[in-house]
């Protein structure tokens, strides 16, 4: 939705039978429609993915380099010892990946289908990734996620989610160099998940598995710009006002002090 608006005064008195006076007004309004008309656009912020972490062992291991310890006090980690292949353009990383926080929050939900998968809650925490020579890749805090877990019958495999919004990132040479903007979010895209997850005493069961972690922030919106074709209307507009107030002006005696201030809204 685009909104507009412009708002300007008019101060007339008897002297505007000066020409000279006339065309001063007549500017002062053109210029104060100039300042005023502006154009908002509100754009729906959009989301960008600017780096990727993919668990790759230490080999064989590449399979194990997330944790769920499962039940009501259960976390969400990244396997001890876990190293990932973390990139973004054009940085390329040997890194570990870990996180704080990230527990059980309520019972779990739903049948485990592709239709209607379980869902697991978690709580929020803080992450960071870091390349093995000690560099500061990318930091952040998150309000919370969900782990959406899934069995395909038809090819006897699982397949887990875990989708995390309200990210803030609070540093990192990843996200510097990114050119995007918090809010952020990011998921991790889970396979050979073993053993597969099932929901014992209303909590999604433990489970081990690899997978590739993204990272997307918002892209920033450009600047509102005025809008000079929207002026036209309201400059004719004023200008007839004008007139008809000077007519009056001229017919009547002694001195006429006429304020009118005009705000105009329209979508």
């Amino acid at each position: 939705m685009t909104t507009r608006s412009i708002t300007y005064l008019i101060s007339l008195n008897k002297g505007l039978n000066s020409p000279m006076k006339l065309n001063k007004t007549i500017l002062g309004i053109l210029s104060a429609a100039t300042l005023t008309a502006l154009a908002s656009t509100g754009a729906m912020a959009q989301q960008a993915t600017f780096a990727s972490a993919t668990g790759t062992g230490p080999i064989p291991a590449q399979s194990t380099v997330f944790t769920y310890t499962g039940g009501p006090n259960g976390q969400f980690t990244t396997t001890p010892g876990a190293l990932f292949a973390s990139a973004s353009f054009p940085a390329s990383d040997t890194s570990t990946l870990s996180f704080t926080g990230f527990g059980t929050s309520g019972t779990a939900t739903g049948t485990g289908t592709l239709a209607d998968p379980f869902k697991q809650g978690l709580g929020g925490g803080t992450f960071s990734l870091k390349s093995t020579s000690g560099a500061d890749l990318l930091d952040g805090n998150f309000g919370g996620g969900n782990l959406l877990t899934a069995f395909d019958s038809s090819s006897s495999t699982a397949s887990i989610t875990d989708s995390v919004n309200g990210v803030t990132y609070t540093g990192g040479s990843y996200f510097a160099n990114s050119g995007l903007l918090n809010p952020g979010a990011f998921s991790i895209s889970m396979t050979s998940v073993a053993p597969t997850p099932t929901i014992t005493n209303g909590y999604l069961s433990a489970f081990k598995a690899g997978g590739t972690t993204t990272f997307s922030a918002t892209v920033p919106q450009p600047a509102a710009v005025p809008e000079a074709g929207t002026i036209v209307p309201f400059a004719i507009g004023s200008l007839g006002l004008l007139a008809l107030i000077v007519r009056k002006n001229r017919r009547a005696s002694g001195v006429i002090a006429l304020t009118r201030v005009y705000s105009l809204h329209y979508s």
